[in-house]
């Protein structure tokens, strides 16, 4: 429950064995939670200790998003994190929606968004939030048509979605 003695202790831990990976996860997290940029450089060292470890190229990604409105470059790291998780694992559909997340969320590159989103859609057939983020993006593109198809494509998946249900309110009204 004592977050600087969590992070005394995982210092000294990383300062015995430079190469513990898992202290330097903790370390990140734990200041990544103050919004302290010295998680990234934590982050960092443990994707040196395991470049192919998606566990913590995510976690790095989540923390630059999460932070991109202090430091705006910080989107762009991020998307580049999630790119080297699509690298190392084609399949890791979050990676595809957390991009077209930043690309919506915060750059409003709605084009952009929209490939990621249909990436996401193309690992994961049944992602409903991914049919529905994607429908956000043609309604703000004054695409009310393809919004809709988007919306009630989430809504078969799962019938109860409210956000898509009001969403699709919007378009019909």
């Amino acid at each position: 429950g004592d977050t600087a003695v969590a992070i005394s202790s995982y210092q000294t831990a990383v300062e015995l064995n430079p190469q513990y990976y898992d202290a330097y996860v903790e370390l990140a997290l734990l200041v990544a939670a103050q919004r302290n940029d010295l998680a990234e450089e934590y982050y960092k060292t443990a994707i040196s200790i395991r470049p192919k470890s998606v566990e913590v190229w995510y976690n790095r990604a989540m923390f630059l998003q999460e932070n991109g409105d202090r430091k705006v470059e910080y989107y762009d790291r991020a998307l580049s994190c999630y790119d080297t998780i699509a690298h190392i694992d084609t399949n890791f559909f979050g990676a595809y929606y957390n991009k077209g997340f930043v690309y919506y969320t915060y750059l409003k590159e709605y084009t952009k968004a929209i490939e990621c989103f249909s990436q996401a859609i193309k690992a994961y057939p049944s992602y409903f939030q991914a049919y529905y983020s994607r429908g956000l993006c043609y309604e703000k593109m004054g695409d009310r048509k393809t919004a809709l198809e988007n919306f009630d494509r989430a809504l078969a998946i799962k019938p109860d979605y409210d956000d898509a249900a009001i969403a699709k309110g919007r378009i019909i009204d």
